[in-house]
């Protein structure tokens, strides 16, 4: 088998905190059936990651990862290699662009997969002069509307590619029916809700509620919360629901994904901010037929939810609605979880990682010689 090297880069990837890791991991695993064979370029304490993975490089420290960057790119355009970067941004477009401006670049594959773009004036007129600079670039992003933000500015080689997530070794689902607890999971972010969530279990408490919560209060993959946050944390540390179930640090990837179990995944995200970002939160929690509770929005959480009928959709985030949507939930959880079960399989097959190294190989393919 002739083997094509894949540089992949995740500056930020340090631990199993936020769903780049499981992006990462199920790349690793798919890449077992393919000719591309993947080299990561991961953060320095990532060490425990990917055991016994030859081709790791535990790279990054936080405080010089960008400078790291540029000059790790620059190398890889040097010598005609493939770089790939799971989680880009407009940091990486801009360096690429500038460093191959007096780099021949004929020769190497640059594929970049966006998450989320924030736009304003400034970046569009840097996306028109990247594009007509460097019609080379592939940019690859999990949803039509985020892709269009660079089909309609001038990129050429644009890809859907659904982002991957990581499954659990024994892919059997299990469930009863029966509706356990509500959760919280993931790092807590305030655009991820986790004051609205607190707030909740605050009313929970206050109505003498049994309804058991399970919350992950994981900072983010720097060690910090932003200050509504942080404030929101302490708060529910010191709270006396006596229901409440806390993890402060990052789970196993296996116990993490056990934590959707016969639960209801609440995700009272900012649509606003969500409104072209993916959640793998969302995909762990279908992958285990678990029902979902989001804000309504223009945002690819929303339209899952409601494209499946797996969960419920809210524009009324007080605690009181919340509890009435949770109650409406239970009282009819086997069926709505069958829907979230549905929502699984049919998810596995869009977000298969094999679909995303498909695209790298043809388009690596195509360009050779």
């Amino acid at each position: 088998m002739n083997q094509k090297t894949i540089h992949l880069i995740e500056p930020t990837l340090q631990d199993e905190t936020g769903h780049c890791c499981g992006y990462v991991t199920a790349l690793l695993e798919a890449s077992k059936n393919t000719d591309l064979k993947l080299e990561l370029w991961i953060g320095n304490k990532a060490e425990p990651l990917f055991n016994n993975y030859s081709k790791k490089h535990c790279f990054f420290q936080r405080r010089l990862r960008k400078l790291q960057t540029i000059f790790l790119y620059y190398r890889l355009l040097k010598n005609q290699e493939t770089i790939f970067i799971p989680t880009a941004g407009q940091f990486d477009l801009g360096v690429l662009s500038w460093l191959s401006t007096f780099i021949a670049t004929k020769n190497s594959h640059i594929f970049l997969h966006f998450h989320q773009y924030k736009i304003t004036d400034k970046k569009i007129l840097a996306l028109k002069k990247i594009a007509a600079n460097h019609p080379e670039f592939n940019i690859l992003a999990p949803t039509a509307k985020l892709l269009s933000i660079f089909t309609d500015h001038g990129f050429k080689n644009c890809f859907l590619a659904p982002c991957p997530s990581h499954i659990r070794s024994n892919t059997k689902t299990k469930f009863s029916g029966v509706f356990k607890y509500i959760l919280y999971a993931g790092a807590a972010r305030n655009d991820k809700g986790f004051s609205t969530l607190v707030k909740l279990i605050n009313y929970l408490d206050e109505i003498k509620s049994n309804i058991p919560v399970v919350v992950q209060i994981s900072p983010n993959h720097v060690g910090r919360y932003d200050e509504k946050t942080e404030l929101a944390v302490q708060e529910l540390k010191k709270s006396s629901y006596p229901y409440l179930t806390i993890y402060q640090t990052s789970l196993s990837k296996n116990a993490y994904l056990d934590l959707f179990e016969d639960a209801i995944c609440l995700q009272l995200y900012d649509h606003n901010i969500y409104q072209d970002k993916f959640s793998g939160v969302t995909l762990d929690a279908l992958y285990a037929a678990c029902p979902i509770i989001t804000t309504e929005g223009t945002t690819w959480i929303s339209d899952t939810v409601n494209r499946f009928e797996a969960g419920t959709v809210v524009n009324d985030l007080t605690p009181a609605n919340l509890h009435l949507e949770i109650e409406k939930i239970s009282a009819n959880y086997a069926k709505i979880q069958q829907n979230a079960l549905h929502a699984g399989e049919i998810l596995r097959v869009e977000h298969d990682p094999l679909n995303t190294l498909k695209i790298i190989d043809q388009r690596i393919s195509l360009c050779q010689p």
